[in-house]
């Protein structure tokens, strides 16, 4: 039982919130970039770059309220729950069949709404409908001076859709596009994982997939994004013993968001002060990468306690919910240019 079922609409449901997540905050810092200072800036940082415009800014600009909008939870929600997705099937019938099918299907996937993704923003790129030049006089946020900020050529734009975001990371035409490069080689990572150790020995699975991450990408602070991927595999060896339990459920949960939460406000000062062991360069800074290991450790604990947690399930299986599923990927997609271009718009001109 796979499609269909209430778990794949409760996930896709799940993936849905996270996206609309992503857009809130893209969306958020761009006119209100002064709510990102606790997320962009350390705490050793005392004098904030962006200056405060509005009274809200106060409150929603920090702790716990960063979490509604803060991006890399998130993404990190979308790669735990691709390995869990992706490895369900095999784990439980350990079928290698299925893992030839599922990498094979995977590129196409993911790479043809990418690739349309890129031509769209190149063509409001090239009707001139692009309006980041103009975000400063609006008082938004300066990063958004280099985006759009020279054409691009057809030629390119194929390329970055083809090749270019997925295979490269490429994202000079849709910034959000990083994660797809991630995406799509932590997919095909987890599924040679899994051909080489099966389905019942998922320590030599964990063991194989570290070995090999960090074997390409040494000391790369993607490795806490890329673990994300076989973390979210491993959930479904633990899921029998958490399943019934419901404190334990609903600790992880809490957990997750407090950890999905971190930011440089006071409040997380204590989080900020937990010393991390040095692991550098063999695998990667996590002192400087402190942030993303937070927010990976909380969507593992988020999603562990999600799935373990059938009132939830139940939940997101209400139609809005399923609904947000399934336009998640389109809007992660086409939310930045939209941004760029209508959005910006209508601020400008009103």
């Amino acid at each position: 039982m796979r499609t269909g079922t209430s778990k794949d609409t409760s996930l896709e449901a799940l993936r849905g919130l996270a996206a609309l997540n992503v857009v809130a905050g893209h969306f958020l810092l761009t006119f209100f970039p002064y709510l990102g200072n606790y997320l962009w800036n350390s705490r050793t940082i005392t004098q904030r770059v962006v200056s405060q415009r509005f009274e809200f800014e106060s409150w929603l600009g920090a702790a716990p309220f960063t979490i509604l909008f803060n991006g890399t939870f998130p993404v990190c929600i979308f790669f735990v729950l691709s390995g869990y997705v992706l490895s369900w099937k095999f784990i439980e019938q350990g079928d290698h069949a299925y893992l030839r099918a599922s990498a094979l299907k995977r590129f196409p996937r993911l790479v043809a709404p990418v690739f349309a993704s890129v031509l769209f923003a190149w063509a409001l790129l090239t009707l001139g409908v692009m309006r980041t030049t103009e975000a400063a006089a609006i008082g938004a946020a300066s990063f958004l001076s280099e985006a759009y900020n020279q054409p691009v050529s057809l030629m390119s734009a194929l390329w970055i859709g083809a090749i270019g975001a997925p295979l490269l990371g490429q994202t000079t035409i849709n910034v959000p596009l990083w994660t797809i490069k991630i995406e799509l080689l932590g997919s095909f990572l987890l599924f040679a994982v899994y051909a080489m150790s099966g389905s019942k020995s998922p320590l030599l699975a964990l063991a194989a997939f570290l070995i090999l991450l960090i074997g390409f990408i040494p000391g790369s602070a993607n490795i806490i994004f890329f673990s994300g991927f076989i973390a979210g595999s491993l959930l479904h060896y633990i899921k029998p013993p958490i399943g019934g339990r419901i404190w334990i459920s609903l600790a992880l949960i809490i957990a997750g968001l407090i950890a999905g939460g971190f930011d440089y406000s006071p409040l997380y000062y204590w989080l900020d002060d937990i010393k991390l062991p040095d692991i550098a360069p063999v695998i990667t800074d996590i002192h400087g990468s402190r942030m993303n290991l937070y927010y990976m450790a909380g969507a593992i604990c988020l999603v562990a306690g999600f799935v373990s947690t059938p009132p939830l399930v139940r939940v997101l299986c209400h139609p809005l919910f399923a609904h947000l599923g399934r336009l998640s990927f389109s809007m992660y997609l086409i939310h930045w240019p939209i941004i760029c271009s209508l959005s910006l718009s209508i601020v400008v001109l009103a």
